[in-house]
């Protein structure tokens, strides 16, 4: 362990930092959790754990990415739906569940081929595990302009007055 500059614990897992061109195994798995808020990382823990990871999968087939608006949207189950939406700044980058996605679970994960190849660059993770928040549910109704869904119904227009139970009861408060 001579050559390991720092180590620190990050979502249960043990993170080993290392000099420039010095091997050592990967994380056995990254969590981010997105079922409640989004997550935000440093640049430099995103360029060190998932950078290359994403770019090896999303090369050889395993997931889509697209770039538009300055953001990146990523499909991870490759069924046309993107899942995430990753807000990459110079300082900063962003994870946020996109209102697309469909699972509330996925797990991506590098081959042995793929880590070989970027062990060099990186200290990335070989699974990273999303979890994110239960698909959207829309009622076919609006308030003001603002859809129902099963994410806003408690409180649709985020003043206390408008709720809706999910079946067929819309309740006016004050």
């Amino acid at each position: 362990m001579r050559n390991i500059r720092y180590i620190y614990e990050d979502n249960d897992i043990l993170v080993c930092h290392k000099p420039a061109g010095v091997a050592t195994e990967g994380a056995k798995a990254y969590t981010m959790d997105l079922d409640f808020h989004d997550k935000t990382m440093s640049i430099d823990e995103y360029t060190a754990h998932l950078m290359w990871p994403l770019y090896v999968m999303e090369r050889d087939g395993q997931i889509s990415q697209r770039n538009a608006d300055g953001l990146v949207y990523i499909d991870l189950d490759q069924d046309g739906n993107e899942d995430l939406i990753v807000n990459i700044g110079t300082e900063t980058v962003i994870f946020s569940a996109a209102d697309t996605n469909n699972q509330t679970h996925y797990e991506i994960s590098t081959t042995e081929a793929q880590q070989t190849e970027i062990a060099d660059y990186s200290w990335s993770a070989k699974k990273i595990i999303f979890l994110m928040p239960e698909p959207i549910e829309k009622y076919g109704i609006s308030i003001d302009n603002v859809e129902v869904t099963s994410r806003n119904r408690a409180d649709i227009l985020k003043n206390g007055i408008f709720s809706f139970d999910g079946i067929n009861v819309l309740y006016v408060h004050g």
